[in-house]
């Protein structure tokens, strides 16, 4: 392209504002040359009105193929699942279809080619521009920038597909199960620009700049800079150091060392509320509607700007501070079950509350230590609900287990404890609770065992198995004399308590006991290894042995397994045991928080 033909460009893009909209609903829906997007980077970096239009429409273009064709494949970046999307994940984002009328049904019909590199092109070229608006806030205080014109308004995003500006720090169960249009999992990375969208539960996402933001669905929100958020519906508690950003359809946030809290309702309402520092607020521009400061909030001030629906004027008015609206992720937990607070009250290393599981999405650990599990096996894309099963935990066919991407860190020289809930249907065989070992020359002279099982035993009883790692010693084997009923939920725990380093510090000896509904059934002394390879861990299945074709599945029905890297006293396992039966005999649904049951996955229910 000619330097006139730039020019051209970039004068047409800095034309009236029809000419503008025109122009950001091609951004929408179609692609810009390289020239073009560096006029487009030219003129956000000058004018804060289309800057904040244009973040508006970039979500928007990363949010339609969401609409119309499902997440984009790998689309999660590193950490990704990378799982397949179902019918039902499709139809959920129906709920973010209420877009503005023209690019929506524009984009409906046109085809979505790729464009991020031209963008990143042409950002990088106007970055001299774009670079004279970040840090301004640092330097000077709100009110003088504001009197004088100026917006707090973060850089121009590049919008690299590969840059990672932030990651998940917490999923709720919902959010985890069923709440996020595409699955995700604790400690997954968010690429700038990334659209998330959340039917229900609650995400928590801290960015590099150290901004924390706490997500309420059903939301839709992108990270469009380190310190910039753009969010389009959805309940968000936002805090950080510094200065930083979040935008709505409707009004923009430029804060300053604060804490604040927004209900945004898509271009119908925003309510804003200010916990602490200081907030400035202005109009974010739409189409033929001009945006421009509003004031400056303090800490328990608020403000409420809406929209008439018939014509479509905005009104702004002084509003009470936001209640209802969770603030930290202590917030979140107190909105979970007695037994779940209860669990991670006694700080588990991990914990897997086992509700729903289905093979596109990861198995959440709600300590949020990040060792949400990948669903392996003859799993059901849908869960088989049904009242009757209500809070029944998780069928596991014979066929199926859940393994985490890493095993757990534990450290057998502090003790560690493992406990379930459990109703067997199979065997007798041997079946596996849950397992974090290895073997070393497996049947050979030589061998060596490293880890633990808890087990439902061949025999029909209770087992619990550790590994000394001493070359040709095999698993030491603690056998309770319980047999195992297949009429109830039966609550299955096993502790080690350490009493000293023994070969050089090479293992620790300890006490083993194994309970059995809050009742020691089996104990004994047990020498474990210390040496830390990386087998996996699983639940409902051991190692894959490939002399006997098994893994020593379990079938039958778990919930709530927990692991700790200490050995809980009895009266904290007998604590355990009283809260969940009174749950399971109460009929209290886990989610009940959302108003809601929640229903266990029976697909194989008549093969056991």
């Amino acid at each position: 392209m000619s330097g006139k033909d730039e020019i051209t460009d970039r004068a047409a893009f800095d034309s009236p504002q029809g000419d503008w909209e025109a122009l950001c609903e091609q951004i929408c829906i179609d692609e810009l040359t390289v020239a073009q997007w560096k006029a487009v980077a030219e003129v956000v970096a000058l004018d804060a009105e289309k800057r904040r239009r244009y973040v508006e429409t970039i979500h928007l273009r990363q949010a339609l193929p969401y609409l119309f064709t499902g997440p984009p494949v790998g689309g999660a970046g590193p950490g990704s699942t990378n799982l397949p999307v179902t019918a039902d994940d499709e139809s959920r984002a129906e709920f973010s279809s209420n877009r503005r009328g023209g690019s929506s049904a524009h984009a409906a019909r046109r085809v979505f080619p790729p464009w991020a590199q031209a963008a990143c092109v042409a950002f990088l070229l106007g970055s001299a521009a774009t670079l004279g608006l970040r840090g301004w806030f640092a330097d000077e205080p709100v009110a003088p920038a504001i009197a004088r014109g100026r917006q707090a308004t973060a850089s121009l995003p590049p919008l690299g597909e590969t840059e990672q500006i932030g990651r998940v720090k917490a999923l709720s169960p919902a959010a985890s199960e069923h709440g996020l249009l595409q699955s995700m999992q604790v400690g997954q990375e968010i690429r700038r620009g990334e659209v998330v969208q959340l039917t229900d539960g609650m995400i928590q996402v801290v960015l590099q700049s150290g901004l924390e933001l706490l997500v309420e669905g059903p939301a839709e929100f992108s990270l469009m800079d380190d310190r910039s958020v753009f969010a389009r519906n959805g309940k968000y508690a936002a805090g950080g150091v510094g200065a930083f950003t979040l935008q709505t359809p409707l009004v923009t946030a430029d804060c300053l060392d604060a804490r604040a809290v927004f209900d945004i309702r898509d271009d119908e309402a925003a309510h804003v509320s200010v916990d602490a520092g200081e907030v400035a607020i202005a109009l974010t521009p739409q189409q033929d509607v001009a945006g421009g400061q509003i004031r400056q909030l303090a800490a328990g001030e608020g403000l409420l700007c809406s929209t008439n629906p018939a014509t479509g004027e905005r009104t702004t008015i002084a509003a009470p501070p936001l209640a209802g609206i969770a603030r930290t992720w202590d917030d979140v937990v107190q909105r979970l079950g007695g037994y779940e607070r209860l669990v991670l009250g006694d700080e588990p290393t991990a914990y897997w509350p086992l509700r729903h599981v289905r093979r596109n999405r990861r198995v959440l650990d709600l300590s949020q230590h990040g060792y949400d599990g990948l669903p392996v096996g003859n799993w059901p894309l849908q869960d088989a609900e049904s009242p009757e099963t209500r809070d029944e935990g998780v069928y596991f066919n014979g066929e199926s287990y859940i393994e985490p991407d890493h095993k757990p860190a534990i450290d057998p020289a502090l003790g560690f404890t493992v406990e379930s809930w459990v109703k067997v249907t199979g065997g007798p065989e041997f079946q596996s609770i849950f397992t974090s070992r290895w073997v070393l020359n497996s049947m050979k002279p030589d061998c060596q065992c490293f880890g633990f099982t808890l087990y439902a035993g061949e025999t029909d009883t209770w087992e619990f198995w550790t590994g000394s790692g001493v070359q040709g010693e095999v698993w030491q084997r603690l056998v309770s004399d319980v047999p195992v009923d297949r009429s109830r939920w039966n609550h299955v725990v096993a502790t080690f308590s350490p009493s000293e380093l023994r070969d050089g510090a090479e293992a620790v000896a300890g006490h083993v006991v194994l309970y059995l509904n809050g009742e020691p059934i089996a104990e004994g002394d047990h020498l474990i290894s210390l040496t830390d390879l990386e087998w996996p861990a699983r639940i409902g299945a051991a190692e894959f042995v490939p002399r006997y074709l098994t893994s020593w599945m379990f079938q039958g029905y778990l919930s709530d397994v927990a692991l700790y890297n200490r050995p809980l006293p009895a009266e904290s396992v007998r604590s355990h045991f009283r809260s969940g039966q009174l749950r399971r005999d109460e009929g209290v649904s886990f989610e009940s928080r959302h108003g809601r049951p929640s229903f266990a996955n029976t697909a194989w229910r008549g093969k056991s």
